[in-house]
């Protein structure tokens, strides 16, 4: 499964790959398309014990997106066909750096959204500042745990009043990690 399709935020191209080296997993219905932002789908896996002999056999899903959290997702398939079990374990998805990402939309009206992650528990302090380094409001100053979050600004100010149109900044800090970002709010 997957493709990295540039163009949209979270966009899943999907392709099943015939004469694979493993018979037992398949995609049935759709083997190709694209699920968009903000879309979702049901890709249908079918595992097939009964076409290999009794023994167990191991398989990785691999799923692979643009979207910056997630860019690949491998879900381990374990089939055991002497016990007909079949046993799928979803990944247990822990960043392995602190990273923040530029915010989409961007221009945006009235809000965006702004994607960090981290791979340990850190104090997470997020600043918006105007252009000329004034402080509009604070978005997150705590202790997260590990995982990768999203957080919205609504484009007010720290007293909740709308802020006018133009270039603001969002300072991240994690931990010893910072990273200053730059915005463009439009009216």
């Amino acid at each position: 499964l997957g493709a990295n399709v540039p163009g949209g935020l979270n966009q899943l191209a999907f392709l099943a790959i015939p004469g694979g080296a493993v018979n037992f997993v398949r995609l049935v219905g759709n083997t190709s398309g694209v699920i968009g932002p903000g879309d979702s789908d049901v890709l249908t896996v079918r595992l097939y014990g009964l076409e290999i002999p009794d023994t167990s056999y191991s398989a990785t899903l691999r799923i692979r997106s643009n979207d910056p959290f997630n860019p690949i997702v491998d879900i381990p398939i374990q089939v055991n066909t002497k016990d007909t079990m079949v046993v799928i374990q979803p990944p247990e998805q822990i960043p392995q750096t602190v990273a923040v990402y530029q915010n989409y939309p961007n221009p945006f009206n009235p809000e965006t959204i702004i994607l960090y992650q981290l791979p340990r528990d850190e104090i997470v302090q997020i600043v918006i500042y105007d252009i000329l380094g004034r402080m509009i409001t604070t978005l997150i100053n705590k202790k997260m745990k590990s995982g990768y979050y999203k957080i919205k600004w609504n484009g007010r100010d720290a007293t909740g009043r709308r802020v006018p149109s133009g270039i603001y900044f969002y300072k991240f800090k994690a931990g010893a990690y910072e990273r200053v970002m730059k915005m463009m709010l439009i009216k």
